[in-house]
């Protein structure tokens, strides 16, 4: 077996064999009725988001294992080494809480990607050259109140880290997003011969409630060969449906690409019933979501700070750091005078004097790259150095370059 395969089964096998067997048989099923490939991972929106990585790592290793890891492959064996790199740690707790604690945060839906946020946030700081890496929040009988603590340069520095729901960053919720999106697009080649683009503009918030519902009435629609808007669930959400004219030579995705782009876009170039020419596809579908309002994350970022200043023990230097688990385009963010000055006011508190450095993060795209037996996440982010931080707290300078450059 290759060491890509070693390193899943590891996982599988701290999971519990049979419970993975079971939920990637249930997820096949569900594909199978939906019509969706593997490959997309789409799941149900209360699913686990490990069990699509498992059944693609299944489909790739038992049919096509010589061509190239498909990206679900690469960011499942990247969860599998930092727990391995980090079972020295976790393993020498009492009674194996270490390993069922893991085991149980992975397993259940709702913790599982903060789970894996925080092991991406502690190898981080391994690849930068830290000389020790403690991953406290796998080892739930430690009384520190932070989640990990690094010793760089015989300096102990601690990391607090908050997860924030999905959702949080975005009215558009991405899983939602991409189980709405995912199942009209696997119906769509079989529903009309039409190209379209389909557009849901949201009143407010996408609402897991509502999900079931748009799913069934965006499909019937686009059944029925209608183009126009369609309101749907009391107005909360207008469906706007136009065809695309697809010249002679085919459309290209970038051509489709340079239409008005929100945020969430989904693209089927559909080559199944007519296969890319030589200059484009001949039958395409666009999705598209947006929102009328916007996301209070300023005020969502605020509460996530001020939980974390009042953890922060001000006796050593400390690193607060806030994931959302959406599409947050942070580098826009970060070039904005006004969202800095709001930084610099949560931090200028006395509570957040005892903070050396904020780090905001979100949802990454996985990097392809083989790192000392570990496949390896990256996580978007920028960095922000207190101003406002009390002398004793602050982070040695070429901590600071190592960690906010890699």
């Amino acid at each position: 077996m290759s060491k890509l395969g070693e390193c899943i089964d590891y996982l599988r096998n701290l999971l519990d064999i049979e419970w993975v067997a079971y939920e990637t048989q249930s997820y096949r099923a569900w594909c199978g009725r939906h019509y969706i490939p593997i490959a997309w991972n789409i799941r149900p929106p209360d699913a686990n988001p490990l069990i699509p990585m498992f059944t693609a790592f299944d489909d790739w290793y038992g049919n096509n294992r010589k061509s190239k890891p498909p990206a679900l492959v690469i960011d499942l064996a990247s969860i599998a080494g930092y727990i391995s790199y980090f079972e020295p740690y976790w393993s020498s707790s009492r009674a194996h809480v270490g390993r069922e604690h893991i085991k149980s945060y992975l397993r259940n839906a709702a913790t599982c990607r903060g789970m894996v946020y925080e092991l991406t946030s502690a190898f981080h700081y391994v690849r930068a050259g830290a000389n020790l890496v403690t991953p406290l929040f796998l080892n739930p009988l430690q009384p520190d109140k932070a989640d990990i603590l690094i010793t760089w340069k015989g300096a102990e520095i601690e990391v607090h880290c908050k997860s924030k729901i999905p959702g949080a960053g975005n009215k558009i919720h991405a899983d939602l997003f991409d189980y709405l999106a995912g199942c009209t697009l696997a119906y769509f080649h079989e529903s009309t011969p039409k190209s379209i683009w389909l557009k849901l503009i949201c009143d407010d918030e996408l609402k897991k409630d509502d999900t079931e519902y748009l799913r069934q009435r965006v499909d019937t629609l686009i059944q029925t060969g209608l183009v126009g808007d369609f309101p749907m669930c009391e107005n909360r959400y207008i469906l706007g449906i136009k065809e695309i004219k697809i010249p002679p030579h085919g459309i290209t995705v970038d051509e489709i690409k340079k239409l008005h782009k929100p945020m969430y876009r989904a693209i089927l170039a559909d080559n199944s019933l007519s296969p890319i020419t030589r200059h484009g596809y001949h039958k395409v579908c666009v999705f598209d979501a947006v929102s009328r309002k916007r996301p209070r994350v300023a005020s969502s970022l605020k509460n996530s700070i001020k939980q974390a200043t009042e953890q922060v023990s001000g006796k050593r230097p400390s690193i607060v750091t806030v994931h959302f688990h959406d599409r947050m385009d942070w580098e826009l963010a970060n070039r904005l005078v006004v969202f800095k000055f709001f930084l610099a006011q949560q931090l200028a508190t006395r509570r957040g004097k005892n903070v050396g450095a904020l780090v905001l993060t979100g949802e990454p795209p996985t990097r392809e790259r083989w790192t000392g037996g570990v496949y390896e996440r990256s996580l978007p982010a920028i960095w922000f150095l207190n101003p406002y931080a009390n002398p004793q707290i602050q982070l040695p300078a070429n901590f600071w370059q190592s960690v906010s450059q890699i």
